[in-house]
């Protein structure tokens, strides 16, 4: 099945069902959505040709997509679901893009930067107590608000040691997993963060996705296997 006729956009990111039973795509080249399967896949206009890593959808049907070009957050009205980008509130980031070693093949390269100049790549998202986290490679983690961000780990901004975030995953209320490029795998817990001492062997390989089954295992998806 193809989602349109550029290739591109049938380079799938992820894959995610909102409340109202939507089915929504994030490829290489945009956003498509569809809620019956004999309907042809439309995209989302307002982020055509944007790389879309990751969505979920918060308590109140908002729902918010990371991409290479920073957030979005779609609110549903009448005339169907309209998506507008979040303003990155950062004030002190590491300035990079994805390297090459870090980056799967075919990565659209048309990284937004944000007012103070920095890279806005929002690779994760997640809802996490009730508040949606986005994960930006080259910031840390971010708290997003209303219309906003607010970085809020790493707290030192010199610190380069997990910013590089790529994957989260919420296990239950208790804990949240972060994948990132190159400094392994981290969780928060009690409003801690650290270092998962028994998966030190993952630093120095991307840790893609992360993922949680019903008997309370976590799996992790990493570019060594």
């Amino acid at each position: 099945e193809r989602i349109s006729n550029d290739p591109e956009s049938n380079f799938i990111r992820c894959l995610y069902q909102s409340s109202d039973g939507i089915l929504w795509c994030g490829t290489n080249r945009g956003l498509f959505f569809r809620k019956d399967p004999a309907e042809t896949w439309r995209r989302a206009d307002e982020l055509a040709g944007r790389a879309v890593y990751s969505i979920a959808q918060d308590s109140g049907g908002r729902l918010v997509a990371g991409t290479s070009n920073g957030l979005y957050s779609g609110l549903k009205l009448d005339t169907g679901w309209m998506f507008a980008r979040v303003e990155n509130g950062v004030t002190e980031a590491a300035d990079n893009v994805a390297p090459d070693d870090v980056r799967s093949e075919s990565v659209p390269q048309q990284n937004e930067r944000t007012g103070n100049g920095k890279i806005d790549n929002v690779r994760a998202v997640c809802i996490f107590n009730g508040t949606v986290i986005a994960g930006s490679y080259g910031q840390g983690l971010e708290h997003v608000k209303e219309s906003s961000l607010e970085q809020f780990w790493p707290t030192d901004p010199n610190e380069t040691a997990g910013r590089d975030v790529v994957s989260l995953y919420a296990q239950g209320n208790s804990r949240l997993w972060i994948g990132t490029a190159r400094s392994g795998v981290y969780y928060m817990e009690g409003g801690d963060i650290r270092q998962e001492a028994s998966l030190a062997g993952l630093a120095g390989s991307a840790v893609w996705s992360i993922s949680g089954d019903d008997k309370g295992g976590i799996w992790f998806a990493t570019a060594h296997g």
